[in-house]
């Protein structure tokens, strides 16, 4: 015989005898639980279902310990656009140049100075 369950928000089919992981139940090691939220219960050919719970099912649980899963790590990965990413690469190349344009002006010196625009190439 088996019967669906509901803990902890998900459907579980249990069978007598089976060892279950649940999400943590407020009973401690050795307690006996009870589920009276039974979907369904089948035993060969026959099955009941019910709407949405079998009246008067329960199925009831001892637990066996509490204890806690292995940390779960999660890692974020940023992927840019490849049309962001190339208004990235030309608007860094344009401050390369400016600043080349600026550092060559500087180094004429008296053009800028005179009052002549410096000449820059991009």
């Amino acid at each position: 015989m088996y019967a669906v369950i509901l803990s902890g928000g998900k459907q579980h089919r249990v069978r007598e005898g089976e060892v279950l992981r649940l999400e943590k139940l407020e009973a401690a090691t050795g307690e006996n639980v009870e589920f009276d939220k039974v979907l369904m219960v089948g035993e060969g050919d026959s099955v009941k279902i019910g709407t949405p719970y079998i009246a008067g099912g329960q199925v009831t649980g001892q637990v066996m310990k509490q204890g806690r899963s292995a940390k779960v790590t999660i890692i974020k990965l940023l992927l840019l656009p490849a049309i962001a990413v190339g208004v990235l690469g030309v608007a860094s190349v344009r401050a390369a140049s400016s600043i080349n344009a600026a550092s060559s002006s500087d180094a004429a010196g008296a053009g800028a100075a005179a009052g002549g625009a410096p000449e820059t190439s991009l």
